[in-house]
Protein backbone atom coordinates (compact mmCIF):
# COMPACT_ATOMS: atom_id res chain seq x y z
CA UNK A 1 0.00 0.00 0.00
CA UNK A 2 1.54 3.15 -0.85
CA UNK A 3 2.23 5.86 1.51
CA UNK A 4 -0.53 8.30 0.49
CA UNK A 5 -3.25 5.44 0.63
CA UNK A 6 -1.77 4.82 4.38
CA UNK A 7 -1.97 8.39 5.66
CA UNK A 8 -5.18 8.56 4.30
CA UNK A 9 -6.84 5.84 6.39
CA UNK A 10 -5.00 7.44 9.32
CA UNK A 11 -6.37 10.20 9.22
CA UNK A 12 -9.69 8.89 8.35
CA UNK A 13 -9.93 6.69 11.21
CA UNK A 14 -8.12 9.04 13.11
CA UNK A 15 -11.06 11.63 12.24
CA UNK A 16 -13.69 9.14 12.74
CA UNK A 17 -12.82 8.13 16.26
CA UNK A 18 -12.34 12.05 17.32
CA UNK A 19 -15.71 12.72 15.78
CA UNK A 20 -17.25 9.82 17.73
CA UNK A 21 -15.56 10.73 21.42
CA UNK A 22 -17.09 14.69 20.70
CA UNK A 23 -20.29 13.39 19.78
CA UNK A 24 -20.35 10.98 22.92
CA UNK A 25 -19.30 13.99 25.50
CA UNK A 26 -22.01 16.31 23.55
CA UNK A 27 -24.51 13.80 24.21
CA UNK A 28 -23.52 13.47 27.52
CA UNK A 29 -24.21 17.20 28.42
CA UNK A 30 -26.87 17.28 26.28
CA UNK A 31 -25.75 19.71 23.15
CA UNK A 32 -26.98 17.22 20.62
CA UNK A 33 -30.25 16.75 21.84
CA UNK A 34 -33.78 18.59 21.13
CA UNK A 35 -35.50 20.03 23.31
CA UNK A 36 -38.30 18.32 24.62
CA UNK A 37 -41.26 19.52 27.19
CA UNK A 38 -41.26 16.88 30.02
CA UNK A 39 -44.80 16.55 31.47
CA UNK A 40 -46.23 15.17 34.50
CA UNK A 41 -49.67 14.97 35.54
CA UNK A 42 -50.38 16.80 39.70
CA UNK A 43 -53.39 16.95 41.48
CA UNK A 44 -54.54 20.45 42.69
CA UNK A 45 -55.90 19.82 46.26
CA UNK A 46 -57.79 22.80 48.28
CA UNK A 47 -55.64 25.52 45.85
CA UNK A 48 -52.17 23.80 46.43
CA UNK A 49 -50.09 21.58 43.90
CA UNK A 50 -49.01 17.87 44.61
CA UNK A 51 -47.60 14.88 42.67
CA UNK A 52 -49.74 13.05 45.78
CA UNK A 53 -53.37 13.22 45.85
CA UNK A 54 -54.44 13.22 49.95
CA UNK A 55 -57.49 11.22 51.17
CA UNK A 56 -58.84 12.77 54.39
CA UNK A 57 -60.93 9.80 56.92
CA UNK A 58 -64.28 11.08 57.09
CA UNK A 59 -67.29 10.63 59.67
CA UNK A 60 -68.50 6.91 58.02
CA UNK A 61 -64.67 5.65 58.14
CA UNK A 62 -64.43 5.75 54.49
CA UNK A 63 -61.50 8.04 53.55
CA UNK A 64 -62.27 10.80 50.55
CA UNK A 65 -60.46 12.91 48.29
CA UNK A 66 -61.51 16.04 46.02
CA UNK A 67 -58.84 17.35 43.72
CA UNK A 68 -58.34 18.67 39.80
CA UNK A 69 -55.79 17.58 37.28
CA UNK A 70 -53.01 19.78 36.22
CA UNK A 71 -50.34 19.47 33.96
CA UNK A 72 -46.47 20.32 34.95
CA UNK A 73 -43.63 21.08 32.46
CA UNK A 74 -40.29 20.13 33.87
CA UNK A 75 -38.30 20.91 31.17
CA UNK A 76 -37.01 23.60 28.78
CA UNK A 77 -40.08 23.80 25.32
CA UNK A 78 -43.12 24.62 25.42
CA UNK A 79 -45.81 21.94 24.61
CA UNK A 80 -47.83 24.34 22.47
CA UNK A 81 -51.52 24.15 22.75
CA UNK A 82 -53.60 21.48 21.04
CA UNK A 83 -50.15 19.40 20.49
CA UNK A 84 -51.01 16.58 22.39
CA UNK A 85 -53.49 14.44 24.72
CA UNK A 86 -53.69 13.75 28.72
CA UNK A 87 -55.28 10.07 29.31
CA UNK A 88 -56.04 9.02 33.03
CA UNK A 89 -57.29 5.63 34.58
CA UNK A 90 -59.76 6.48 36.96
CA UNK A 91 -62.67 4.97 38.35
CA UNK A 92 -65.15 8.31 39.07
CA UNK A 93 -68.31 8.45 40.69
CA UNK A 94 -70.13 9.20 37.03
CA UNK A 95 -70.98 6.24 35.13
CA UNK A 96 -69.55 8.52 31.77
CA UNK A 97 -68.54 11.42 31.43
CA UNK A 98 -67.98 13.83 28.50
CA UNK A 99 -63.97 12.86 29.05
CA UNK A 100 -64.06 8.95 29.52
CA UNK A 101 -63.09 7.01 25.76
CA UNK A 102 -65.19 5.42 24.04
CA UNK A 103 -65.47 1.65 25.49
CA UNK A 104 -63.51 2.59 28.37
CA UNK A 105 -65.40 3.44 31.48
CA UNK A 106 -62.21 3.92 33.45
CA UNK A 107 -60.41 6.30 31.00
CA UNK A 108 -60.38 9.77 30.79
CA UNK A 109 -58.94 11.60 27.81
CA UNK A 110 -58.77 14.90 26.32
CA UNK A 111 -56.84 17.57 24.32
CA UNK A 112 -54.13 19.38 25.77
CA UNK A 113 -55.92 22.98 25.25
CA UNK A 114 -53.64 25.51 26.54
CA UNK A 115 -49.88 25.88 26.41
CA UNK A 116 -47.68 24.54 28.56
CA UNK A 117 -44.72 26.77 29.54
CA UNK A 118 -41.36 25.37 30.60
CA UNK A 119 -41.52 25.20 34.63
CA UNK A 120 -45.55 26.40 34.60
CA UNK A 121 -48.26 24.54 35.61
CA UNK A 122 -51.67 24.45 34.08
CA UNK A 123 -54.92 23.01 34.65
CA UNK A 124 -56.38 20.26 32.68
CA UNK A 125 -59.76 21.45 32.87
CA UNK A 126 -62.38 22.31 35.30
CA UNK A 127 -63.46 18.92 36.35
CA UNK A 128 -63.53 18.18 40.12
CA UNK A 129 -62.92 14.36 41.10
CA UNK A 130 -64.15 12.78 43.85
CA UNK A 131 -62.86 9.55 44.73
CA UNK A 132 -63.69 7.13 47.95
CA UNK A 133 -62.20 4.67 49.47
CA UNK A 134 -65.24 2.58 51.13
CA UNK A 135 -64.34 1.45 54.95
CA UNK A 136 -62.46 -1.65 54.60
CA UNK A 137 -61.51 -1.23 50.83
CA UNK A 138 -57.76 -1.35 49.95
CA UNK A 139 -56.42 1.70 47.63
CA UNK A 140 -54.71 1.37 44.94
CA UNK A 141 -51.48 2.49 44.39
CA UNK A 142 -52.22 5.70 42.76
CA UNK A 143 -53.97 7.66 39.91
CA UNK A 144 -52.03 6.23 36.83
CA UNK A 145 -51.68 8.72 33.64
CA UNK A 146 -49.71 9.74 30.53
CA UNK A 147 -49.71 11.62 27.82
CA UNK A 148 -49.25 11.45 23.79
CA UNK A 149 -47.56 14.51 22.49
CA UNK A 150 -46.14 15.50 19.23
CA UNK A 151 -42.83 14.92 20.77
CA UNK A 152 -43.16 11.29 22.06
CA UNK A 153 -45.29 9.50 24.89
CA UNK A 154 -44.80 11.11 28.75
CA UNK A 155 -43.62 9.72 31.04
CA UNK A 156 -41.22 8.08 28.47
CA UNK A 157 -41.47 4.57 30.14
CA UNK A 158 -45.25 4.08 29.08
CA UNK A 159 -45.44 0.87 27.49
CA UNK A 160 -48.16 -0.20 24.91
CA UNK A 161 -49.56 -3.53 23.24
CA UNK A 162 -48.70 -2.91 19.39
CA UNK A 163 -52.16 -5.73 19.15
CA UNK A 164 -54.52 -4.11 21.25
CA UNK A 165 -53.50 -0.44 21.70
CA UNK A 166 -53.89 -0.73 25.43
CA UNK A 167 -51.50 0.89 28.01
CA UNK A 168 -49.47 -1.20 30.04
CA UNK A 169 -50.30 0.59 33.37
CA UNK A 170 -47.68 -0.41 35.15
CA UNK A 171 -44.94 1.46 33.10
CA UNK A 172 -47.71 4.40 32.96
CA UNK A 173 -46.89 7.70 35.17
CA UNK A 174 -48.51 7.43 38.79
CA UNK A 175 -49.80 10.45 41.03
CA UNK A 176 -49.86 8.15 44.35
CA UNK A 177 -52.52 8.55 46.90
CA UNK A 178 -51.51 9.11 50.82
CA UNK A 179 -54.06 8.50 53.39
CA UNK A 180 -54.49 10.40 56.45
Amino acid sequence: MSEFWMNFLTNLLSTVVAAGIIFLVGRAFGFFTSPQPNLKMIAKQNGVYSDVITFTKQGDGSYAADFQLAIKNEDDLTLKANDGFWHTYVVTDATVTPLTATGELNHQRGVISYPVYPGYIVDIDGSQYHLVIKKGDVPGRGLPYFFATDYGFFPKTTEFDQKTGQVNLLTAGLIKYEIR
